[in-house]
């Protein structure tokens, strides 16, 4: 086989070097022609110019005779060395190279244009967390909504996962840092976590640990992390990039959960359970919260809303002003009255109705008609129908001078 693979590459070299032999002969040979053809006009040129300047012939010029120009040969150098090429690429083992040339820039072509269109990077989940977000925020502002469950739902969302969510994902932006399984663990456990810290720090401020400031609070890190989340996951390449979608999470889930050893499985379907069963728990607890002991705040604060600066010393005819409150924790509606005398005389009576943890205060300005010293300033709450036995009652005693 070697010795007949041999001969075949002579005869192919030996039919190559004919070729080039030919070329080169056919080359020559036109040379020579359109070499001729100058040596021709050259001498004719020179005759006229013999006859023109010769005496002897004064008669009429001798009409030169016209040569007929030899038209030379076309040599289409282009197909030759087409031609050549083809011979040598076919004489030559290395003539492969031409064709994967070829073969190489027409594959090339549709993967540099790939490269060249971004795909529209889109995370759906983050996408999600702001909606769960924004909604959140209304159905606690909007009070038709606020007194439905989906309150409460969105509520814990927003206050036990997105959080955790959130950060987990500024910190892991690739699918192969973690598992769904342990990305949905930590992202409650982490919630757990940052939302007593952000009230924690609220309550160093002058905000302090109310609805609002808690609301906007943990929405600016949300969003913070959300920002963060998004240029983290776009540095990354598509095929490393954690972008979950529904149908692909879930058979992801089901896959690295088969791939899990018989104890991995077991642990796994015991922390599933128990983050399943403290979510219920908590949604149960704020649905319908257990009832505990059944009272009535009631109070009373000074001029400026705070529990100090009691109008207790006066002078006559100088009005006093303080601010009385009510809240409801019976977890029932109450009708209540509320009553304020001086000495035993009736200044003002209010009848209010307020529902479960409603709230419900009001200024009370009274101004005495004589002098005196402790002068009693008594406030009195009634849960109707009794209106004959005191529920709470409140007093000052007041300095008239």
């Amino acid at each position: 086989m070697g010795e007949n693979k041999a001969g075949l590459d002579k005869n192919k070299d030996e039919k190559v070097l004919n070729d080039i032999k030919e070329y080169s002969k056919e080359k020559s040979e036109n040379i020579k022609k359109e070499k001729g053809i100058e040596i021709l006009k050259e001498d004719i040129a020179l005759a006229k110019k013999e006859v023109k300047e010769d005496p002897l012939f004064t008669l009429k010029k001798p009409e030169s005779i016209p040569v007929k120009k030899p038209e030379p040969a076309v040599v289409k150098k282009p197909v030759q060395k087409n031609y050549l090429e083809e011979e040598l690429a076919k004489s030559f083992s290395s003539s492969d190279i031409f064709n994967d040339k070829k073969e190489n820039k027409e594959i090339k072509k549709p993967e540099y244009s790939n490269q060249n269109k971004k795909k529209r990077f889109i995370p759906v989940d983050l996408l999600i967390v702001l909606i769960i977000t924004f909604l959140t925020i209304i159905s606690i502002y909007v009070p038709i909504i606020s007194k439905t469950p989906l309150n409460s739902i969105l509520g814990l969302l927003f206050v036990l996962f997105i959080p955790g969510y959130t950060l987990i994902a500024a910190l892991f932006p690739k699918k192969q840092d973690l598992d769904n399984i342990a990305r949905g663990a930590l992202s409650f456990g982490l919630s757990l976590a940052i939302s007593p810290l952000i009230g924690l720090a609220l309550n160093y401020t002058p905000f302090g640990i109310k609805l609002s400031p808690i609301v906007i609070s943990l929405t600016i890190f949300t969003i913070i992390m959300v920002v963060i989340s998004y240029i983290r996951r776009r540095k990354v390449s598509s095929e490393n990039r954690f972008n979950p979608e529904i149908t692909s999470s879930l058979s992801s889930w089901k896959q690295s959960f088969n791939r899990e050893s018989r104890l991995d499985k077991i642990l796994s379907i015991i922390l599933i359970l128990s983050l399943v069963l403290a979510i219920a728990t908590t949604a149960y607890i704020i649905v319908k919260p257990k009832e505990g002991e059944k009272f009535t705040e009631f109070y009373i604060l000074g001029p400026n809303g705070k529990a100090s600066d009691y109008p207790t010393n006066l002078t006559l005819g100088q009005s006093g002003k303080l601010f009385v409150g009510v809240v409801n924790h019976e977890y029932s509606t109450v009708n209540y009255k509320v009553m304020v005398t001086l000495q035993g005389k009736i200044i003002s009576t209010e009848n209010i109705s307020l529902k479960n943890n409603q709230k419900w205060e009001k200024d009370i300005i009274f101004t005495p008609d004589a002098s005196g010293t402790n002068q009693k300033l008594e406030l009195i709450l009634y849960k109707l129908p009794d209106d004959k036995n005191a529920y709470r009652s409140l007093h000052l005693w007041v300095n008239v001078v």
